[in-house]
């Protein structure tokens, strides 16, 4: 894909230029290009760092880098919870593993004041180097009581972490078709929750948004693409965007 990042240090420069006080979208918006107003269920300043990776070299190589880099990483003020999730389909298909990782922040300046702590240092770049950045943004739950220390973490679960792109145009069609292929997916058994995310920062481009649906099992995947994601709701909501990545994980740690 064309919006493939090769170093995750563009990405983390990015943030700090927003910290820095540069406008990272705080322009006034029409109308149609605001987003409806959703109820923050997490009324706390608490941000979701997200990395879909795909491995560049050897795994062995990215798993030992991603080692070092996490030690670090995780020494930084104000993080909490970290997990890491490998794919076992994607949307578009990667030839190559891909990892997600997420990490929980307490702010979006501890990520910040974290990036430029750790992006010049010796692990960040061995890190760097051994994966091609997919998707990155940070997040903020907006539907869903959304906890990172368990999702996906019950032994045969499927989550479905998906990043697309809407044109501010087709915002108003995109949340009307997403609300409702989400409650028919919810009706469907085995299916245990369903997220949705705005966009703090994100070093994938613009409009972006972030969504995610946790499966019981294979059973409860299965019968949701048998039925749901065969019907016309499901093309309809499929229609109004353009797809960053789908990634179907299973959770590592």
């Amino acid at each position: 894909m064309k919006s493939i990042i090769k170093s995750w240090s563009f990405v983390l420069l990015a943030g700090f230029i927003a910290a820095c006080g540069t406008n990272t979208g705080s322009a006034e918006k029409t109308p149609e290009q605001s987003s409806p107003k959703i109820e923050i269920m997490q009324e706390d300043n608490k941000v979701y760092e997200i990395a879909i990776r795909q491995v560049k070299n050897e795994l062995s190589q990215f798993e030992e880098a991603r080692a070092g880099f996490i030690n670090i990483w995780l020494s930084s003020e104000g993080v909490s919870v970290d997990r890491e999730f490998k794919a076992f389909y994607n949307i578009p298909q990667n030839e190559k593993p891909v990892f997600v990782g997420m990490t929980a922040w307490d702010s979006q300046e501890a990520f910040y004041a974290a990036s430029q702590k750790h992006s010049n240092s010796e692990k960040a770049k061995a890190f760097f180097a051994e994966f091609d950045m997919l998707a990155f943004a940070t997040l903020k739950p907006v539907e869903g009581e959304f906890d990172l220390s368990t999702l996906g973490k019950e032994a045969g679960n499927i989550v479905e972490m998906a990043v697309r792109r809407v044109k501010p145009e087709n915002m108003a069609a995109f949340q009307t078709a997403r609300k409702g292929y989400i409650e028919a997916l919810n009706q469907v058994e085995g299916v245990s929750a369903s997220y949705e995310f705005e966009i703090v920062m994100s070093g994938s481009g613009d409009n972006l948004t972030a969504g995610m649906t946790v499966y019981q099992d294979k059973n409860a995947f299965d019968k949701a693409n048998e039925t749901v994601n065969q019907s016309q709701l499901a093309k309809d909501y499929f229609s109004t965007f353009e797809i960053v990545s789908i990634q179907y994980v299973n959770s590592v740690k």
